[in-house]
């Protein structure tokens, strides 16, 4: 168990022997989960490709393709994102 003290802006530094345990590095992304007893530090995965109408938005992975069908089925949704796809990626695959 390591302590750590927040300084006047409210930070806190992770022990080195912890980061290194864990592979944290400078520029790695963790989430801060409130609970009742504190807070829990969770890395936030890697992601090393985002599919194509896809984006990362405060950690969720949310659809950017434009609605170009009726979306009121699995299906349609599906085509649209794939039609948009192969318009951005000019049709290669």
């Amino acid at each position: 168990m390591a302590t750590a003290t927040l300084d006047r802006f409210g930070r806190i530094v992770i022990p080195r022997d912890m980061r290194q345990r864990h592979g944290w590095r400078p520029g790695t992304s963790l989430e801060l989960r409130d609970g009742p007893s504190g807070i829990e530090v969770v890395p936030v995965p890697a992601v090393e490709h985002v599919p194509v109408g896809w984006a990362w938005r405060n950690s969720v992975l949310v659809c950017t393709a434009a609605a170009t069908a009726d979306m009121s089925d699995i299906a349609a949704m599906r085509d649209a994102l794939d039609a948009q796809r192969d318009r951005e990626l000019g049709g290669s695959l």
